[in-house]
């Protein structure tokens, strides 16, 4: 029974550490059959992570569910140019690739090998969004934090643009402007998780913070 109960134990503590607070899934689901996946290529040197909305709406598409079968289906083939290192969205957090593959994700070959990006899935609803918003934030701090950047190094793909760094996109910020949200909005509580002052967890309002925090195309998309 003791050995039972202390397998148990590792187990949940297993389960804990691949979740995210607000009980969002953490789960490497890797597009193998991905045309950037099968080339293999690695990244050179991590300096900015990056911010994308794939810009479909009102066209609702998760991870595994919404049109064509969700994102995994519709990228996890052979013939798809086009790689980010994962999907987020109001389920939690799907890794799409290892951080250290240079992912066909911002169209510029310096840029690819340099950046990680994660597109966050454009909901409907204010309270779809606000777990959306969580989630990334929480997993845009937890990779700053690893890779020793500032919350200045996240960037939307519409602002590594202007740093000469990526292919012309304007994603996410017609996303967040839906809900009164900017990417100035997203560093700053991203910062307040890397300074250990978690923001609470955004509200279906979206302009304000309820008790509570959370944790931590081509080749061109």
């Amino acid at each position: 029974m003791e050995c039972v109960a202390k397998e148990q134990e590792e187990q949940e503590q297993s389960s804990c550490q691949r979740s995210i607070l607000n009980k969002g899934v953490d789960m490497d689901l890797y597009c193998t059959d991905n045309d950037c996946y099968r080339a293999g290529a690695k990244i050179i040197k991590v300096e900015y992570l990056i911010v994308h909305s794939p810009a479909v709406y009102p066209t609702i598409i998760r991870v595994r569910s919404g049109a064509g079968g969700g994102w995994y289906k519709r990228w996890n083939k052979p013939g798809v140019e086009k790689l980010v290192h994962g999907f987020i969205d109001d389920t939690g957090v799907y890794n799409f690739a290892p951080e250290t593959m240079a992912c066909w994700h911002i169209g510029n070959n310096y840029g690819n090998a340099r950046t990680i990006g994660y597109e966050l899935c454009e909901l409907s609803s204010a309270g779809e969004f606000a777990k959306v918003w969580d989630n990334a934030v929480s997993r845009y701090a937890a990779l700053c934090k690893k890779y020793r950047l500032g919350a200045e190094r996240i960037l939307g793909h519409c602002e590594a643009h202007d740093k000469k760094i990526a292919s012309n996109h304007s994603d996410p910020e017609p996303y967040f402007k839906r809900f009164g949200k900017s990417m100035e909005d997203f560093r700053a509580d991203a910062k307040k998780h890397i300074d250990g002052a978690q923001p609470g967890r955004m509200t279906a309002g979206c302009g304000r913070y309820a008790a509570g925090g959370v944790a931590g195309a081509g080749r061109g998309k």
